[in-house]
């Protein structure tokens, strides 16, 4: 056989040996690289050659460079991105309107409604005083005001809710478009049969990314490429080709400040949206929907109709056909009866003589301002029999259990994810120790390599010099 097959051999394992050393290499400068997967160099004995002696070996060759990756963990952490994601969108914008419905000891409207009736108690005390009748103005004065500024600050949230979805929307789209791209990429890459690993890296980083934004599933193609969909069957991925999201200003869907609010869906050929309904959403855009769409207008109906039961109580009192002002009038309307609800309550009286504290010509009669100051403790019919405090104790209440719940639940998703990280970086993660053990091995064989070949030349040497 010679020496040929010797120099083969050694040939074969230098360039092998210098391959793990540059797969090593790559490795190490990537540790820290956000979504790097290991990588290792599959090696494999070349195929035997036959000889009068049996089979002999050739040597080694390298098959192919392969991603260290358990699919079942990345597949999790995309799912799980999107429940973190969710929660936190959630979380941050609970704790928004949190602190615009503070307790009874933080001010809001608890605090004016409080002092409202103590404003009351003390034109029941001096119901011909003109500075308890102005003092009992400013408190009417401040319940409106507050119960003005708290709808204000949930429209205001909603309106902020709105703008992210737009934003929201727009992002999806750069990312859907992003990873059909890499997809082209990685199908012509991947030709000859050999993995595009950091076109994958970035996929996957790009896949973790959308799933933030709206909960996605998606599957492998033959040809490396994937598609992705939403979990109601919406793609938005097919191979190289990304589906569009559209938005547009829906006039049918009037926001609490009485502009309309936007509409998506999946552009059509002709432009248009074709609406996805509840086919799309999770991830940010499904927690922004939920609190547009739901929460917040709860919560501003529940202040509409605590409003509207202050007003009607109150007004009804006031006038009273046995209810007398300090000129003997009928008293008219104190609040504004014209009011949709909390977002345009207004004080109508201005002048302290107009308030129908008697129920008769006496200055000093207080039977009209005890008739309102019962309603302190009465409860409402149209609040459920809750009183005026208790039922916005209870609509505080309910905002402070969704914020601690979904701080909970975002602390949670947040270990979870944590967690899966974790696993992901055992499994997938790049071991400084481990690469510069393996470098060292390396390297140790590359020499060896490299002194098998030295030693087959001086022996092909001395064979010419044999023969000459």
């Amino acid at each position: 056989m010679g020496l040929s097959p010797a120099m083969t051999i050694a040939r074969r394992a230098l360039l092998a040996n210098e391959l793990l050393i540059s797969v090593t290499a790559n490795n190490i400068a990537n540790a820290n690289t956000p979504g790097y997967a290991r990588q290792r160099a599959v090696l494999n004995e070349a195929t035997p050659q036959k000889g009068p002696f049996g089979s002999i070996g050739k040597g080694v060759v390298v098959s192919t460079v392969e991603q260290v990756v358990d699919p079942f963990i990345e597949a999790r952490l995309v799912s799980t991105a999107s429940q973190t994601r969710d929660a936190e969108v959630r979380n941050q914008m609970l704790a928004r309107l949190e602190g615009a419905f503070p307790d009874l000891e933080g001010g809001g409207v608890g605090k004016a409604i409080l002092d409202f009736f103590d404003a009351v108690d003390e034109l029941v005390a001096n119901p011909q005083q003109l500075g308890a009748r102005q003092a009992f103005l400013a408190a009417s004065g401040n319940v409106a005001s507050e119960f003005r500024t708290r709808a204000g600050e949930v429209q205001a949230l909603q309106r902020d809710v709105d703008g992210q979805l737009t934003a929201t929307i727009a992002e999806i789209n750069s990312l859907t478009e992003e990873i059909a791209e890499l997809n082209r990429q990685i199908a012509a890459a991947e030709i000859g049969g050999h993995s595009s690993n950091a076109l994958r890296d970035q996929r996957q980083v790009a896949l973790q990314n959308l799933s933030r934004k709206v909960s996605i599933t998606y599957f492998g193609n033959g040809d490396g490429t994937i598609n992705v969909q939403t979990l109601g069957s919406i793609t938005l991925v097919s191979g190289a080709s990304a589906v569009a999201l559209g938005t547009a200003l829906d006039p049918s869907n009037v926001g609490l400040d009485g502009g309309a609010l936007t509409k998506f869906g999946v552009v059509s050929a002709a432009g248009g949206l074709i609406p996805t309904g509840n086919a799309i959403g999770g991830g940010e855009l499904g927690a922004l929907i939920e609190l547009r769409d739901g929460v917040l207008v709860d919560v501003a109906t529940d202040l509409d109709t605590l409003a509207n039961a202050l007003r009607d109580a109150v007004n009804a009192v006031h006038t009273d056909p046995s209810g007398r002002d300090l000129d003997g009038d009928v008293g008219g309307a104190l609040f504004d009866p014209a009011a949709s609800g909390a977002s345009d309550m207004a004080v109508l009286i201005t002048d302290p003589r107009k308030i129908a504290a008697a129920r008769s010509a006496n200055p000093g009669d207080n039977q009209n301002a005890l008739a309102m100051a019962a309603l302190r403790d009465a409860g409402q019919t149209s609040l459920g029999e809750e009183t005026f405090t208790s039922y916005h104790s209870g609509i505080v209440a309910t905002i402070g259990i969704m914020a601690r719940s979904m701080q909970d639940r975002h602390e949670l998703m947040r270990e979870v994810e944590q967690q899966l990280s974790a696993t992901r970086e055992a499994v997938s993660g790049v071991s400084l120790e481990e690469e510069v053990t393996n470098l060292i091995k390396f390297q140790r064989a590359f020499q060896a390599s490299a002194s098998l070949i030295s030693t087959a030349e001086r022996m092909f040497d001395e064979l010419l010099n044999l023969v000459r």
